[in-house]
């Protein structure tokens, strides 16, 4: 039974590896100001540090989507925030603030 179980968990796993790194708004300008770090535990942006409260797969067949339920510092400002991820391959995201009308795309930073 527990064989079984990680076979079916394996799949998830593979893709929030692709998730979690160290990304970019501009493609190949890793600087500060376009960085978004996206991890187990937190996803932070310029000036934006947030803790992953719980992060949801979408099954969607043919795409990795995910929902993070963040608890965020905003200089300084308390938040909780929503974000929609769709991995696109294992360099770049489709990053979705709080509802799936305002997309972004993040570029993986340096491999």
């Amino acid at each position: 039974m527990i064989l079984v179980a990680i076979l079916f968990a394996t799949p998830a796993l593979s893709a929030q590896t692709d998730l979690y790194g160290t990304w970019t708004k501009k493609k190949g300008n890793c600087h500060e100001e376009f960085k978004v770090v996206i991890g187990p535990k937190k996803f932070t942006a310029y000036e934006s540090t947030c803790r992953v409260r719980l992060l949801h797969p979408i099954r969607t067949p043919g795409k990795d989507d995910y929902r993070l339920d963040l608890a965020c510092d905003n200089e300084g400002e308390p938040s909780r925030e929503t974000e929609f991820v769709n991995v696109i391959g294992r360099d770049q995201l489709v990053v979705e603030s709080g509802s799936l009308v305002n997309p972004t795309k993040l570029y993986r930073c340096g491999r």
